[in-house]
């Protein structure tokens, strides 16, 4: 059981800094699709809109991760202890 927890545990960190790493480029690349807002043509399903979804989806899924994770900590140092 410890060597699953542990698994479990690395398999989470690298999940959640691909998430981190995916925010990072995100937050790079900013400009451009917020750029792409000014065209009219593109302002409601262009650019911006989709980089808008993927930094929103990414974002909830980091941090509902991180709370999972830190739920997970606190039921086994306050609760089973």
């Amino acid at each position: 059981m410890g060597i699953y927890l542990v698994y479990s545990i690395i398999m989470m960190s690298i999940q959640m800094g691909v998430r981190i790493f995916k925010l990072l480029v995100l937050q790079i690349i900013a400009p451009i699709p917020i750029l792409s807002y000014v065209d009219p043509k593109s302002g409601k399903d262009g650019l911006f809109k989709k980089w808008y979804e993927m930094c929103f989806k990414t974002y909830l899924s980091l941090f509902m991760r991180l709370l999972a994770l830190y739920f997970a900590i606190y039921i086994m140092l306050y609760i089973v202890v």
